[in-house]
């Protein structure tokens, strides 16, 4: 059964942090999890995080028909986890309808998943599942994480505007589901997926040990449990996945050291103009950061107190333009904290684990043939596609995604042999559409183009 539409369609997948990641595995092995966030099960269509059972069970199987072992949050714990094609089942909320998916098809299928639940609901709301059941569900098999108290973002703006509400979703969950299920409970996954530094460092508190951080727009960022396994047995507190750099990547920032053999990030704004050649030599310079990050939190609380709640990083200074008017973007970059931990490393990673989608020229590059979905559900370049081609789109155009989707609606096309793609005018497209080799295609009219081979530099309705 060939799921793939139907989960891709309006399934939420998203990073979940986990106190204990294979701990005592050894970091020889290849081993990750893919993690699947489900919410209800009643069938509602118009509702984009609900899915029918019978849905449920279509996923479910498809899920392993194709290969993938099904993982309970214990199996991480003990380490009893091996390969690339797990999958851990995560339901956030804590909705009634839990109990008939489980009755009905994971319990049926041996699936034990990991519920993510606030306790103000609980017992408290018809919608929600009773203590009593929720307890049936854990001695059962199935995994308790705490996932707030209230369901509150802990974010910077809830710290600032309540921090009693604040402190509660990270420390008051954990222990009134401790105290109800009687069990330790030693995961937290972020209510919608929003955190900052404050919550890191109470959910540290919390008894949490390890953090993965990503960018939100790179399809690349999955967690991957060997690596903090490698962490706690090498006793490093901070690593960073890097890539190797291609001619692509001589903008942008790269590693290097320091005299003193510490790893450094460096980015192009902070290089001087008369070492800008020298910046952008890849084969000197041979790795650039994804900014997938893994902290250990107890060394990240040991350098707040050492720098008294600051962590101090380097300022980036960017000059821009803005509506005309020239002004200075001042940032700090996270990966540059590589320099603050001792024993810091870098661990290089496949291209594969960096996939960036920041404008929709990456978008349409990741709706083309380039990509495809491998058979764990990861976006990954085509087999024998060495590098994406520069893509450049009209933005008064294809800015949107509404516009976008617009234009391309009836197909995109083929980029297999496209060496760059620059589209400048209201260029739409349908079926049968090949781009090989350098591709510049101008209109000064709404033009559809559909069913040709397109190379060079083309323009319609002159």
């Amino acid at each position: 059964m060939n799921c793939t539409g139907t989960i891709l369609r309006r399934l939420l997948l998203v990073s979940i942090l986990l106190s204990v990641l294979l701990l005592g595995a050894s970091p020889a092995r290849e081993v990750s999890v893919h993690v699947i966030i489900y919410h209800t099960f009643l069938g509602k269509e118009r509702v984009s995080t609900d899915f029918s059972v019978e849905e449920l069970r279509g996923h479910m199987e498809g899920l392993r028909e194709g290969g993938f072992r099904f993982v309970s949050m214990a199996d991480i714990e003990r380490g009893a986890v091996s390969g690339a094609r797990n999958v851990l089942i995560c339901i956030d909320d804590g909705n009634r309808s839990v109990m008939k998916a489980y009755r009905e098809v994971l319990g049926p299928m041996g699936i034990k998943p990991l519920l993510a639940i606030y306790p103000n609901v609980i017992g408290r709301r018809k919608y929600a599942l009773d203590w009593d059941e929720l307890r049936a569900l854990a001695a059962d098999g199935c995994g308790i994480a705490a996932h707030g108290f209230f369901h509150l973002h802990v974010n910077e703006k809830l710290y600032a505007q309540n921090r009693r509400y604040f402190m509660d979703e990270i420390h008051k969950s954990k222990r009134v589901l401790e105290e109800r299920m009687g069990r330790p409970v030693n995961v937290f996954v972020y209510p919608s997926g929003e955190k900052c530094a404050h919550a890191i460092r109470e959910i540290r508190a919390a008894g949490y040990r390890y953090a993965f951080v990503s960018n939100s727009d790179n399809l690349g960022a999955t967690v991957d449990t060997c690596i903090p396994a490698y962490m706690e047995a090498n006793d490093i507190h901070f690593l960073m996945e890097v890539c190797a750099r291609t001619e692509a990547d001589r903008k942008g920032g790269h590693l290097c050291q320091d005299k003193h053999g510490q790893l450094m990030l460096r980015e192009v704004a902070q290089c001087p103009p008369e070492e800008l050649d020298e910046f952008q030599n890849v084969e000197l310079y041979s790795y650039f950061n994804t900014n997938n990050l893994w902290i250990d939190l107890k060394a990240l609380q040991w350098n707040l107190i050492a720098g008294e709640g600051i962590i101090l990083l380097p300022l980036i200074v960017n000059p821009k333009t803005v509506d005309g008017t020239p002004v200075y973007q001042l940032e700090t970059a996270m990966g540059a904290a590589i320099s603050v931990f001792n024993g810091a490393r870098a661990v290089l990673v496949p291209r594969s684990r960096f996939s960036p989608v920041k404008k929709n020229n990456d978008l349409l590059a990741i709706w083309s043939d380039l990509y495809e979905l491998n058979d764990q559900y990861q976006v990954v370049m085509r087999r024998g596609v060495e590098s994406i081609p520069p893509i450049e789109l009209d933005e008064r155009y294809y800015g949107r995604i509404d516009q976008l989707l617009e234009r391309f609606r009836d197909g995109v096309p083929s980029l297999l042999n496209c060496s760059s793609l620059k589209i400048s005018g209201d260029i739409s497209f349908g079926e049968d559409v090949i781009c090989e080799g350098k591709v510049n295609l101008t209109a000064e009219n709404p033009v559809h183009v559909k069913s040709k081979l397109l190379s060079g530099d083309i323009t319609f309705n002159p």
